[in-house]
């Protein structure tokens, strides 16, 4: 397992402090994206309520070494609607931004897919409960 820093959205550091094992699953949503799929993470309408003025903060995600070269590998642009990224000169700043809005643009794909599917809220927990 590998430990990185990243900078995200305070709604994806909760996320994240309470479900860690979602990302996985955000890497994979960014890592398989499409064109389709961008048009969700350009709009960022869940995770980034108040667009470019979010705050950014630092968190430690837990993730395989490959989800990682999986997020390193691939070249991306920023939303237009997401907050300022940090300068090339501050270079640690800027890795960890690079990695958070790639993570952050995962988690929004993931989200809006599973509610275009109609399992917006609905896990294995979800199941549990009701059949309990």
């Amino acid at each position: 397992m590998h430990r990185v820093r990243v900078r995200v959205p305070v709604s994806i550091a909760h996320l994240l402090r309470h479900e860690s094992q979602l990302i996985s699953l955000a890497v994979e949503a960014f890592y398989d994206r499409d064109v389709d799929t961008m048009k969700f993470a350009g709009a960022m309408e869940r995770f980034l309520e108040r667009g470019k003025a979010e705050e950014l903060v630092r968190v430690s995600v837990k993730m395989s070494r490959a989800m990682y070269a999986q997020l390193v590998q691939k070249r991306f642009q920023a939303p237009k609607c997401y907050p300022e990224m940090p300068g090339w000169s501050e270079r640690e700043a800027f890795v960890e931004a690079e990695l958070g809005v790639k993570v952050a643009c995962g988690m929004e794909i993931m989200y809006q897919q599973r509610k275009r599917d109609g399992l917006e809220g609905r896990g294995s927990t979800w199941e549990v409960f009701r059949k309990t």
